[in-house]
Formats: C-alpha cells, sequence, structure tokens
C-alpha cells in the first residue's frame, strides 16, 4: 500500500503575468500558489476531493520578484474526521543562487471534504444552511 502524503512542495519560476502594478508578483497569485498547494496536500492525504473552507493569518514578508525560484511547501499539521488543518510557506529567490528565502506563510489552512454534506443535500435537503457546520 502506497503511503500518503503528508507534505508537497511546488516549484516554478514567477511569470511576467504574474507582475502588479509595481513589478512585484501580485498577491493574489501568491494567495492562488498557497490555496493550490493546500489543495495537493489535502487530496494527497485523504484520497478524496477537498475543498478550502477557511484560510487564515497570511503573512507577506517581502515581495516576490519576475524570474523568481518559487517553493511552496504545504504540509499537514492536524487531521479531524472531516477537516484537515494544512500549513503553507511561500519561498522564493534567485534561481542562479539557489537559496530562496521565505515571502509569505498561512498559518493554517482548513480543508474539509464535501462528501457527508452532500450526501445529506442529496437525501432531501436542499437547504445548504442546514447542512454546514
Amino acid at each position: 500500500m502506497l503511503e500518503r502524503e503528508r507534505e508537497i512542495t511546488l516549484r516554478f519560476l514567477a511569470e511576467p503575468t504574474d507582475v502588479n502594478f509595481g513589478g512585484k508578483v501580485h498577491g493574489g497569485a501568491v494567495m492562488k500558489w498557497i490555496d493550490q498547494a493546500g489543495y495537493a496536500c489535502a487530496v494527497g492525504w485523504s484520497g478524496q476531493y477537498c475543498v478550502t473552507v477557511y484560510v487564515g493569518g497570511i503573512r507577506f514578508h517581502r515581495p516576490v520578484l519576475i524570474g523568481n525560484m518559487v517553493e511552496v511547501s504545504a504540509k499537514l499539521i492536524y487531521t479531524g474526521k472531516t477537516s484537515m488543518h494544512v500549513a503553507v510557506e511561500v519561498s522564493a529567490g534567485d534561481p542562479k543562487v539557489c537559496t530562496p528565502r521565505p515571502r509569505s506563510t498561512s498559518l493554517s489552512s482548513w480543508r474539509s471534504t464535501i462528501e457527508e454534506r452532500l450526501s445529506r443535500w442529496k437525501a432531501g435537503s436542499r437547504n445548504w444552511s442546514k447542512t454546514l457546520p
């Protein structure tokens, strides 16, 4: 049996399409990367479709520059019956130097499978507010 992954690291170059008006990578692009890494980590662990329920504690330390090598590392830090907490860190640096430095962190990102809520909804409860915690 394959062991489930608790950590994942995505690596890629920051592209010109990610630039904001100040010439740096747009914060929204960084938040997208955080969500993608958290999703990959959550799905890799659970083996099920997952959704983002909550993202909190995002702090931008330094800007990411176009052409930087970006590393987005996600690590599972807690699992419950229907939810998980995933810590995500974004690092970036000059690819010629190969020493990425922390750029932003998301202290916890909640992920939850929606299978249970969907089954309740399909079973007759058409009111989503009754199925949400």
